[in-house]
């Protein structure tokens, strides 16, 4: 009986250990087949990876070759050096003076005139009418000193015409003349009032002196 015993598990023993071999056998092939498949995988995405970064870089390379370069301060800089220099316009020339009264220093005349910022009466093509007197005399009255343009072009010279429109403007029974020419210039002249030029005289020519005292005077 034990005899039978030992013979049966040996028996056993010979046919369950080849069948669970047998069994384990797909199983490990397997796995080792998905390892190898997973490491195959693995080795074929580092290649691709390696042959990517080269391209990407070359790429990259090629980007930034082709892209334009940012302006910088010395793009400005020869930009504004290859512009044409600004002509600017001539100066116009001085109007030239025809007559200063010698009554005054030229630089005393200057003077008045540079005080009369802008003509008060202007002469139309027509030249000089009797209502342009009226207004000449007023302006005298209230000024002392007017400035006068004429607008057209004059038949003869300024300093004759004005002239002798201060001397028609005089009244029949005044004792002086209207007014008195002091400079002709351009196309504008300068008329003073008659009787204020002596006054006029003692202002602009007689300087302010400073007494011992200390006061302040004229000479």
């Amino acid at each position: 009986m034990t005899l039978l015993t030992t013979t049966s598990l040996l028996l056993l023993f010979v046919v369950v250990v080849p069948v669970h071999a047998f069994l384990l056998l797909p199983a490990q092939s397997s796995s080792s087949s998905s390892s190898s498949s997973m490491t195959s995988s693995s080795s074929s995405s580092s290649g691709l990876a390696a042959v990517a970064s080269p391209s990407t870089t070359t790429t990259t390379n090629r980007l930034s070759t082709t892209l334009p370069r940012s302006a910088s301060a010395s793009d400005d800089e020869n930009d504004f050096d290859d512009r044409p220099p600004r002509v600017l316009p001539p100066k116009p020339e001085p109007t030239p003076i025809q007559y200063n009264s010698p009554l005054f220093p030229p630089k005393v005349l200057d003077s008045l005139w540079n005080e009369q910022r802008k003509p008060l009466l202007r002469l139309g093509m027509k030249g000089v009418m009797p209502s342009h007197l009226n207004s000449l005399r007023e302006l005298l009255d209230a000024h002392n000193v007017v400035r006068i343009k004429v607008n057209g072009p004059a038949s003869d010279s300024l300093q004759a015409m004005a002239e002798r429109a201060l001397k028609a403007g005089t009244l029949p029974n005044a004792s002086q003349p209207m007014g008195v020419l002091l400079r002709v210039k351009g196309k504008e002249f300068l008329v003073g009032r008659t009787d204020k030029m002596e006054a006029l005289r003692k202002r602009m020519l007689l300087p302010e002196v400073t007494l011992p005292g200390g006061g302040g005077g004229q000479e």
